[in-house]
């Protein structure tokens, strides 16, 4: 039971290193982008750590549900699209969620 709960904070601890340096990143290019029509988005910054916990906890939470196993026994093409659709749409859901506590 230890050896799971290791193994399950270190996949977790992984994928929000993952999520954090993404998000990091996508965050450093619009303060580029926006920089060149002087619009600051420095403030936005903070946020990368804070998503990238959040994404990570659902995306790890929809492993736990075995969101992926659906398409298990099916050529790799739709097992790779299937995963792709159910984890693009958490991460998208988060988005949405998040510009929408960020708006209120």
């Amino acid at each position: 039971m230890e050896d799971r709960i290791l193994g399950e904070l270190r996949t977790l601890s992984l994928t929000v290193l993952y999520f954090w340096i993404l998000l990091s990143v996508f965050a450093l290019h619009r303060e580029i982008i926006l920089a060149h029509f002087e619009i600051s988005y420095s403030e936005k910054f903070g946020f990368a750590l804070l998503n990238a916990l959040i994404l990570a906890k659902f995306m790890w939470l929809a492993d736990l549900l075995h969101a992926r196993k659906k398409a298990a026994g099916r050529p790799l093409a739709h097992q790779i699209i299937w995963n792709s659709a159910v984890f693009s749409a958490i991460l998208l859901a988060c988005h949405i969620v998040e510009e929408l506590l960020i708006g209120l």
